[in-house]
Order: structure tokens, then sequence, then C-alpha cells
């Protein structure tokens, strides 16, 4: 079980006298995200086998490796370990390659059409990493409005001879995805549905208001949101897979990384009162501080990067998230009864774990919970009863 931890200052400190792997881990994580040695010490070998397994779980295999192959960390791992550790660092390296090479001729492909599109999450936060091939690699993720979406899905068929699937329940509200070369892609319609109708028009209307901008990836400047935009989209989509099953602890170093990289544009005086508005505005400023303190007690962000005051309160929710990230991992992979994504049964045990995470952070985005407990949740259960 994940130790409970006591906050003093802006310092994450644990009860337990034995680091755990999961502390291990984040210890690592610290030392690969922000270049610095580790705090106490580094890794034993006899931890790897654990350390590694929560690495898995929480998709920073990379990020491990990473931190584990730098002289400067001097671990000494017998030699099986070490090429375990070797070859999950080039086939995450690789994989990143490809993607990214996809992601490419996926601009080519829309702007050779004059096609209007955004990309968001993935190979774009992985450029804000300090190694961005150390970050492991998952889909494509873009949006284009209702101008062009018909259009795209039209040209992409064509050029690249795919098929398109809906999403599953929830998801078909969002997008719709495809594969290509072996990688998948989600073209959305929509960048994220919320139940609450004022919160979705406000997060709507931010989208619609963004200004153009690029990140550059390869040889390629990718069409994305700029920082305010793209920090609180960040945080609003591991927010909301957080409430729905559960995240890793990649998707908070996103978060961070974003953070750190545009640190002096979220210190500007009219850029932090713009991204506190919008916060304000989706209802979602207390969620963000709270997951804000993981960045900088859990994974070390230097709190002066970090754009508002964290009080006690925001604080007070570090326990129990952390609980449900070791808990659940990636995307709330584990820690279930039901694996099989179907039937009955899976249903209700993830209906129940929702209503439970619900309930539990109700306070940290009242209004879109209110919304969800009150129409999403019961949606949900009536779908699930007619199965």
């Amino acid at each position: 079980m994940f130790p409970l931890p006591t906050v003093i200052g802006n310092k994450y400190y644990y009860l337990a006298d034995a680091m755990t792997n999961e502390q291990i881990l984040l210890k690592m994580l610290r030392a690969s995200l922000w270049g610095n040695l580790p705090e106490d010490g580094v890794m034993s070998a006899t931890d790897f086998h654990g350390v590694m397994m929560q690495a898995k779980r929480q998709t920073v295999v990379g990020l491990l490796a990473q931190a584990l192959t730098d002289e400067h960390y001097q671990v000494r791992l017998p030699k099986p370990d070490a090429i375990q550790t070797f070859v999950s660092q080039q086939e995450i390296r690789n994989s990143n390659l490809k993607v990214n090479r996809a992601l490419e001729e996926l601009c080519a492909l829309l702007q050779a059409n004059s096609i209007k599109f955004l990309v968001v999450k993935g190979q774009l936060l992985a450029q804000f990493y300090p190694q961005p091939l150390s970050r492991q690699p998952g889909d494509i993720d873009f949006y284009c409005d209702s101008e062009h979406f018909d259009r795209a899905r039209t040209v992409i068929r064509q050029a690249w001879n795919v098929t398109f699937h809906e999403g599953e329940e929830g998801d078909n509200e969002q997008h719709v995805t495809f594969e290509y070369k072996g990688i998948p892609f989600e073209l959305h319609f929509r960048l994220l549905k919320f139940a609450s109708s004022s919160v979705q028009h406000h997060f709507d209307e931010m989208i619609r208001k963004s200004a153009p901008y690029t990140i550059t990836v390869g040889q390629t400047a990718v069409p994305t949101l700029p920082p305010v935009e793209n920090l609180i989209f960040t945080f609003l989509h591991l927010y909301h897979h957080f409430m729905e099953l559960g995240i890793g602890l990649r998707q908070i170093c996103d978060m961070a990384v974003l953070l750190h990289r545009y640190r002096e544009v979220f210190a500007r005086p009219e850029e932090k009162a713009r991204l506190a508005d919008w916060l304000k505005k989706l209802d979602h400023l207390d969620g963000f501080n709270a997951f804000g303190a993981i960045c900088v007690d859990v994974l070390g962000l230097p709190a002066a990067e970090y754009p508002f005051k964290l009080t006690r309160r925001a604080r007070s929710y570090t326990a129990s998230i952390m609980k449900v990230v070791f808990r659940r991992g990636n995307f709330g992979m584990y820690g279930r009864k039901n694996g099989v994504r179907s039937g009955l049964a899976y249903y209700v045990e993830t209906i129940s774990l929702k209503l439970k995470h619900y309930l539990s952070f109700f306070a940290l985005s009242r209004k879109e919970n209110l919304a969800v407990l009150f129409c999403g949740i019961p949606k949900k259960i009536a779908l699930a009863l007619k199965r």
C-alpha cells in the first residue's frame, strides 16, 4: 500500500522508514525530469524489478531507464537487468521516432489540402522533456472543427486507405479512430466532452478563441494550442481520466514539464490572470491546484515555477490522489476485478469506481461533478442495465 505522506512546507515526506517501490520510482522520476541527482541516494539493484513493475503501470519506463543509465547516478545493475533497461529504452526511443514520422506525415497531408487542424498531447508534450524520446508514446490526437472535420476524414481515408471506427461508449461523442502504419490516431470533432453544459460552453469558447501556435516535432511546425490553453487542456484531460477510472504518473509529468517549459509565460501577470480566469470559468481551479501541489511536492517542480499559491487545502488532496494513481495506474487499467471491458459486471464495477471518485473529489470541480452525479452516471447506469 502506498504510504500516506505528510507535507511540510513544499516538501513531501513519508512516515515509513524503508522506501517503497513507489517512493523509489518518484525519486528516480524527479532526477530524470529535472536533471538533478536523487536527493537521498540512488536506487539499489535489489529494488530494480519492483520499481520497473511500477514504472510499467505508470507508463514512465523510459524516464526510469533514462535515470538508470545516467552515469551520474551510478546504478549498478546485474547484466540481465541492465540489458532489459537498455532494450526498453531503445524500444521507447524507436517508437517515438516512428510516431513522430507519422505525425509529420499527417501534418503534411492536411496542410497540403488546406485543412485547419490542431494536434494535442502526446508527441508535442514530449518535446518539453529533457530527453523527448524518453517519454512513452501513445496515440496521435488531433482536432478539426465542424468546417474541416468531414473533409479531413475523406482526405485521410483516400490518401492512407484507412478505416474509421466510432469510439467506445462516451468516446463517440468526441472522436473517431483509425490506425496507420500500426499507430492509433484519434480524429476529434470535440476535444473534451463535459456533463455540464456551462463548462462545455466555456471550454469550447476557450478552444475557439485560442491564438495560432506551433511546436516543432522533427522538421515540422505542428499546429497546437498556445501555452495557457495547452496547460488547461492537458490538466483537464488528465483530470477527466483521473475522475473516471484513474491515471498514471506520465500524465502528471506532462503537466509538470509544461509548467516548467512555459514558466516565464505563466509568470507574466496578464497570462497568469488569463489562466486563472479560464480555470474559474471552467470551475476547475481547485482541481488544478490539487494537481499542481503534486507537480511541486511529489514530482519536484520548483515551487517558484507554479503560477499560483499552493494552500494547505490544495495539498490536503495529495495523499488521496496519489493513492488512486498508484492503485489504478495508466488510465485506470489496474486494481479492477473485471479486466475485460464488457459485460454487466465490468460496467457495474466501473460505475461504482467513478461514483466513488466523483464523491471523494467533489469539491475540486463542483459544477461538473454535480452534472456527472445527477446526469452522467444515471445515464451510464441505464445503459449498463440495457446490456
